[in-house]
């Protein structure tokens, strides 16, 4: 029989899991920014950003069936990073003043 796992266990658990593969996202962006400047090509490093973020939607929308979803989800990130990025700027707008 399996141990009952509590609400905030399963939050840690999930928390843990997808931070683990949100660092590995995020190393590697950091090793293909290297490798980039060993090679002798013209293109930025978000061009492989944005080939990831276009297979994320393109597994979203596979998976989810539809784009509703995934425009919410996307949507809602953009949301989440113009919100942050309003705060800091009015912060240091402030500090300096």
């Amino acid at each position: 029989m399996k141990k009952k796992v509590t609400k905030k266990e399963k939050e840690k658990i999930t928390y843990k899991f997808l931070t683990k593969h949100v660092d590995k996202f995020d190393k590697l962006m950091k090793d293909a920014s290297k490798e980039k400047e060993s090679l002798p090509i013209d293109c930025s490093i978000h061009a492989l950003s944005a080939m990831v973020v276009q297979s994320i939607a393109t597994n979203m929308a596979n998976y989810y069936g539809g784009m509703n979803r995934v425009k919410e989800t996307f949507q809602d990130a953009l949301d989440q990073e113009a919100n942050f990025r309003y705060i800091q700027a009015k912060e240091e707008r402030e500090s300096v003043s």
